[in-house]
């Protein structure tokens, strides 16, 4: 069922679970203009370094003492997520264990998916010579996310996506 977020709130507190909006500042469109390129695609690289992105990772992180936390999104596959691309890996370094939720309902580790990611790039799951395993996770977090990251009109009405359940 598709639902707005009226009706998805209020489905979702007849089952006892609480929701709260985080697009404005974990969304994959975000409102400050200095997070995209010249031709309107969002930087998660960008996102990543504001002060906005790293309170509301904190904040997450800290809800996540007290509850279940889960993140929603509309994408199938995690990998073509923002999620997955960019917040996963901050709560990641902040030594939170993410799982990502597969379409059959299977939950596949973070160091999976991004083993998946290095190998549908055709890179290195351990690194190489010259390179660590987190240097080439990053790549290949680049390169998905030049695939997948939103290029648009740049809008004050951007972020708009984006939800946390707990």
């Amino acid at each position: 069922a598709r639902y707005t977020e009226a009706a998805l709130v209020k489905a979702l507190e007849q089952k006892g679970i609480g929701y709260a909006f985080r697009g404005g500042e974990l969304g994959g469109r975000p409102a400050d203009q200095s997070c995209y390129d010249a031709d309107g695609r969002v930087l998660y690289d960008r996102i990543a370094d504001t002060d906005l992105f790293d309170g509301s990772i904190g904040s997450l992180v800290r809800s996540a003492d007290e509850h279940r936390i889960t993140m929603m999104c509309a994408e199938k596959e995690p990998l073509d997520c923002h999620r997955t691309l960019l917040i996963a890996p901050a709560l990641a370094e902040r030594g939170v264990d993410v799982e990502h939720i597969l379409a059959d309902g299977s939950l596949e580790s973070h160091d999976a998916a991004m083993d998946r990611l290095m190998g549908s790039f055709k890179l290195p799951p351990h690194g190489d010579m010259f390179r660590s395993r987190n240097e080439v996770v990053t790549e290949a977090l680049y390169r998905q996310a030049r695939k997948v990251a939103h290029v648009g009109a740049i809008t004050a009405t951007a972020g708009q996506r984006g939800g946390v359940v707990h």
